[in-house]
Parts: C-alpha cells; structure tokens; sequence
C-alpha cells in the first residue's frame, strides 16, 4: 500500500469465529497503529459493546459497530454504524445462533458416523461465550488428533465441499442489506472474489451485473481492500466500485487462527478518505 494504513473494517472476535476476545483484539489493533476499526462478527453482535468500552481508555482509536451477515450464494453482507441493540436484529440473530447450534450438533453427528468422535463439551469450550460453529469443531478436531490444521478440517470435511459439511438456511442478499438499513447501518459486500466464478472478462462482467442489482436494494460499498488481494485484483474492484458509485471499504478478516493466509490487522484497509464516505 502506498498509504499508511490507519483502517480495518472486517475483524472477528471470540464471540464468533475469532480467537482473540474483544479487549486483545482492540488492543493489538491500537498496538499496530489503526485508528478505525470495525468489528464485525458473523451473524452476531455479542463484542461490540466490550469492544466500545475498551476502546473509550485507548486515545485515539474509534470502534465502528457492525456485522458480517451470511446470505445465499456465498455472498456476505457487512453492515457498518449499525444500532446493534435493535430488538428486531437481536432476535433474527437469536434464531441464527439456535440454527447454528443445531448445525455443529448435526456436524458431530455426521463425523461421528466418519469414525471422528470429539464431544459436543469439548466443542462449546473452546466457543467460550461466543456463539459455537464450525471453527470449534475443528479445533476439537485438532485437539484429538483427527487433523493437524484449520485448512485439513475445512478443506476435507467441514467446508461446503466437505465430507461433514451441513447446509444452513441462509437469508437473500437482499434481505440482508435491508436488514443492515434498517438499523441505521451502511452495507458493503465482503471479499467479492469470492463470488465470482473466475477473473476473465466475461466473469467481471456478471459480477458487474450482480453489483448492479445489489446496489438497486440498497448496498453502498465494495469490500476492494481485502488479506491478501493483489494490486491487479484491487484495481479491477476499484473500477467495479467507482463505475457503480460503491464505497471502498476494506479489511483483514482477521480471525487469529493462524490461517496460512491470515493477514494482521493493520497491513491492509482502505485510505481514511474513503473510510470518512461511509459516516456521511
């Protein structure tokens, strides 16, 4: 980046499918120079406040409330400057946090029946207080020697190609940014590479399309600063953002789980100036 980077918009706690807790997580945000940052767990709001408060004893460094929505075809939905104490999204997301409990019971079930026995207690202990999913089986799973890492259990058993993998009832794109409107919040789409099926041209120009109808339901920006993101891929989505009038927002996805690809916060995020676009 020819820029300081002072900005992370898409972090993760403890309380989702984070390691960190709230209070290391701002900490180690402070600790490498930013002075914006976003928490934005999936489907939950659980860290904010504790992230808030925290923040509010570091000078300098402002919390941005928010969230990383799931929705169908792998589309995930960030809402920022959202009231995460509305009673409405509080309870949508109650309902996701039952569904996903039933999802890991089912998952154990499922790899049981694979000859991998790890203990539905020994999953919710390493959620802690954040909601169990997915990156708490797999850890069991590390821990009993089934896998040696996050990519193996994913990659071979719970990733959507996976032997275990449970499917989950998933809101629409649609229904996700105005869910994230409705509370005040602004909405980008996260890690787009994600949902594009290659990066030739004809590949940019569905995705272009799709940009277009998610803007007709309310989106405002385009997640072009992502982990590890070349400059050529950056300057593809900046274009798809400036050409449909989207913010760019950006971020490290940060999860502190030691991915093979994980980034730490503060060696990617957008400039400050678009930042600033998303609180006018």
């Amino acid at each position: 980046m020819s820029y300081e980077i002072a900005v992370d918009l898409h972090l993760h706690t403890s309380y989702s499918d984070g390691v960190l807790s709230p209070k290391d997580l701002v900490n180690l945000c402070y600790k490498n120079g930013l002075k914006h940052i976003s928490v934005t767990d999936h489907d939950c709001t659980d860290g904010i406040q504790e992230s808030i408060e925290i923040a509010k004893h570091i000078d300098g460094l402002e919390v941005i409330p928010g969230i990383e929505l799931s929705s169908q075809n792998e589309m995930h939905i960030l809402g920022y400057y959202i009231d995460f104490q509305d009673m409405r999204l509080q309870k949508i997301l109650s309902e996701f946090k039952n569904d996903r409990v039933s999802r890991t019971q089912e998952t154990i079930s499922v790899l049981k029946k694979l000859g991998i026995n790890i203990d539905w207690n020994v999953v919710k202990s390493f959620a802690g207080e954040g909601t169990v999913g997915r990156p708490h089986i797999a850890k069991a799973m590390i821990s009993g020697g089934y896998v040696k890492s996050f990519e193996e259990a994913f990659d071979t058993y719970l990733g959507k190609d996976g032997l275990a993998y449970t499917g989950k009832v998933k809101m629409t794109p649609k229904e996700a940014i105005e869910l994230i409107d409705s509370v005040g919040g602004v909405s980008a789409l996260a890690h787009p590479t994600f949902c594009m099926q290659g990066d030739d041209e004809e590949s940019i120009r569905i995705f272009d399309e799709t940009l277009m109808e998610l803007k007709l339901y309310g989106l405002k920006g385009l997640e072009v600063y992502y982990k590890n993101y070349s400059l050529e891929q950056v300057s593809m989505l900046k274009r798809l953002a400036e050409k449909n009038n989207l913010i760019c927002t950006g971020g490290s996805d940060y999860h502190g789980n030691g991915a093979a690809d994980e980034v730490l916060p503060g060696l990617v995020g957008p400039p400050v100036e678009d930042f600033l676009l998303l609180g006018n």
